[in-house]
Parts: structure tokens; C-alpha cells; sequence
């Protein structure tokens, strides 16, 4: 069962561990099932502010195909189109609110997906921490350069 807002993906019942970058990938995929989906536009949403090439997109469905006991060259979940995307081809069932149960393979329960953060929020809290670190250094050299005064100054002293 795939929990979009949780961030969660059960396989059997068990929590599977995802790297965040891979479990957008299959959220991605998932949204768009049935439908090719490109390397570009992935590498777009999943890596909205950043450069990255098409080998960590590779990464993330190596990993998923891993954890998933998926094959490219049999496909149960997601086919590789060559040179071009990916397809999220498993059927899907959407849960009832009340089912609780976690549906058999092949079928991939989705959860409707929770909000997810704004690059803006991210932004803020990248520039909060540069914020932080650089406090943090500055303390440290006024620190430094006091000390620094007070050895010159008794050393100045004693000549």
C-alpha cells in the first residue's frame, strides 16, 4: 500500500524503506499510471530546484524495482519505454476510508496524497540554517579574536 501522505509504502504488511528522492519517483509514476512519463519531466518533479542527471533518476528505479521484486525485462510495476520515460503499469486499487487491509499482489492500494512542502518552505528553512552556521562561525572568530587581543596585549606588556 502506497500512503502519499504518510510517505509510507507497505509491502506485505511491512514498512518498506525508501530514500525520499525514490519514493517521490513512484509517487510520481503512481500519478501518472498507465502513462509515459518522461525522464525529463521526472527528473523535473522529483528534483524541482536542482540540476541532477539522469543517472540518480536510473538509482531511483533501481531501487524501486528492488524493493518492489520488479524486473525490467518482465515488468509487474514499472516498465522501462528505452530512451525515452517510464510506466507505472501495476493496476491500481484506490482504499475505501473504512478498509484497512492491505491489498495482494500485484495491486498497489494508493492513498490520496497530503500536501506536500512548497519549495518556498524549503528555501526558508535552507536559509535559517545558513543563518545558524554562519552565526555560529562568527561567534567563533569574536571569540578567537579576543583571545588573540588579550595574548598581544600581555605579551605587549612584558617587554
Amino acid at each position: 500500500m502506497l500512503d502519499a501522505g504518510s510517505r509510507i509504502l507497505l509491502k506485505d504488511g511491512a514498512i518498506v524503506r525508501l530514500t525520499p528522492k525514490a519514493f517521490d519517483t513512484l509517487l510520481v509514476l503512481v500519478q501518472h499510471k498507465g502513462q509515459l512519463v518522461d525522464k525529463e519531466q521526472l527528473l523535473k518533479d522529483v528534483w524541482p530546484d536542482s540540476y541532477v542527471e539522469e543517472g540518480s533518476l536510473s538509482r531511483n528505479i533501481h531501487e524501486l524495482r528492488k524493493v518492489l521484486g520488479d524486473h525490467s525485462s518482465e515488468p509487474r510495476y514499472i516498465e522501462t519505454i528505452p530512451k525515452r520515460g517510464y510506466r507505472f503499469v501495476a493496476p491500481l486499487k484506490v482504499p475505501a476510508p473504512e478498509e484497512s487491509q492491505v491489498a495482494a499482489e500485484p495491486e498497489l492500494p494508493v492513498a490520496a496524497p497530503g500536501p506536500r512542502p512548497s519549495t518556498v518552505d524549503k528555501a526558508q528553512k535552507r536559509w535559517k540554517q545558513v543563518a545558524l552556521v554562519l552565526g555560529v562561525l562568527l561567534g567563533l572568530l569574536t571569540v578567537r579574536r579576543s583571545r588573540f587581543r588579550v595574548i598581544a596585549t600581555g605579551i605587549m606588556r612584558s617587554m
